[in-house]
């Protein structure tokens, strides 16, 4: 995307048609993706820009924005490094790791053949390659070494089976909640 050299309607004009497309690319990852949020960072205003396009687009993204002080490569790490992005990052994990409880919880109830919990019932799932999508609570990660093998081996075959695996903490509620279910909880494909 290039803008024409000089200020001018031509290049008001050009500059308004890069921040849609850029919108709409955004908006279109985020669909591919199932994303919870974006985070939009730029030198200057650009970034409140795009924002107000993709929120004229579509209302309910999580909008983040920050400000780098050069675009690019070093830009993206810059913003890497800052302590408001771990804070964005762990909100985001922590929206995710809520959605899967609701979607685990509805499933327990209205169809529990597809649901799995507990170290044993989600190994059998994990070996069978049933695995959709795995929650499993960080303190499992910190355990005696011939449970921490165990789990490991269960993140690791779901993960080659193609299956969606998210470490939450103890400390978010999710993780709290997600302790209730003995730390360890399993979407499961058929």
């Amino acid at each position: 995307m290039n803008l024409p050299g000089g200020k001018s309607e031509t290049w008001d004009l050009k500059f308004r048609e890069v921040i849609e497309e850029v919108a709409d690319l955004v908006l279109e990852i985020l669909d591919r993706e199932q994303a919870h949020g974006v985070v939009i960072a730029s030198p200057g205003f650009i970034k409140d820009m795009v924002s107000k396009a993709i929120i004229k687009k579509r209302k309910n993204i999580k909008i983040f924005t920050d400000t780098v002080s050069i675009g690019g490569f070093a830009g993206v790490m810059e913003l890497l490094r800052r302590d408001s992005m771990k804070h964005v990052m762990k909100h985001l994990s922590v929206i995710e790791a809520e959605e899967i409880l609701a979607q685990f919880h509805k499933l327990l109830v209205h169809n529990p053949n597809k649901t799995a919990y507990g170290i044993d019932s989600v190994e059998v799932a994990a070996k069978a390659g049933a695995i959709e999508t795995l929650l499993v609570l960080d303190t499992f990660l910190r355990e005696k070494p011939e449970v921490r093998s165990r789990i490991e081996k269960i993140i690791s075959d779901t993960d080659s089976k193609g299956g969606k695996v998210r470490i939450v903490s103890s400390e978010a509620p999710a993780g709290q909640k997600l302790k209730m279910l003995g730390g360890l909880i399993a979407i499961l494909r058929y």
